[in-house]
């Protein structure tokens, strides 16, 4: 694994051409560009971007080209990384904060101990119902699940879906709403519910 940071400058001809590999970041751009990542006569471009682009790919490029106008000064990594599967994400940086910033959740007004959960096999139901002032849940699943559940969780904390594995305890802040889908193994899936808002 080998990745390197560079910080050029678009020339006069609006292009930088980079080496092989099969990492790459953007980490910024003063102003709006386009990367062509070519690999034989196949090539990807992404157009309109200026930070947080991440490309991994299984089979490295021959030629990553950036291109944009004069003088837009750029920050990327670029490399050969261990790469299991193809990936393209955005990762977009919102704020820098210099020095130590220090955060955490509001106190909580009560903590509730709701009703479990109980479903059977292939079915879906509701964790916790949408409540925006929702400041975090915990799910604790069964230890005699048959098998894993998938978790969907929303809201401005996290949006994202999550393996429920028999035994463990899940808390996720900054929750609105959770479901739980389970699978087609037979049997009863339990989960215990706590809430803190």
């Amino acid at each position: 694994m080998s990745i390197n940071r560079y910080t050029p400058t678009i020339p006069a001809s609006g292009v930088v051409e980079t080496q092989t590999g099969n990492f790459f970041l953007l980490l910024s751009a003063s102003g709006s560009v386009s990367l062509r990542l070519e690999n034989g006569g196949h090539a990807e471009q992404f157009n309109g971007i200026n930070g947080g682009l991440l490309v991994r790919r299984i089979k490295p490029w021959e030629n990553a080209r950036i291109l944009g106008a004069a003088g837009i000064a750029l920050e990327f990594l670029q490399g050969s990384d261990f790469v299991e599967k193809d990936e393209t994400d955005v990762r977009l940086q919102i704020a820098t904060i210099a020095g130590v910033a220090a955060t955490r959740l509001q106190p909580f007004v009560s903590v509730n101990d709701l009703a479990p959960v109980s479903l059977v096999q292939s079915q879906n139901g509701i964790l916790f119902a949408a409540n925006p002032l929702r400041q975090r849940i915990t799910v604790c699943v069964d230890p005699n699940n048959p098998d894993i559940a998938l978790c969907r969780v929303a809201g401005p904390g996290a949006n994202t879906i999550r393996y429920l594995q028999p035994g463990v305890e899940y808390t996720f802040a900054g929750i609105y709403g959770a479901h739980v889908f389970t699978p087609a193994t037979v049997g009863t899936y339990n989960f215990a519910r706590f809430e803190e808002t």
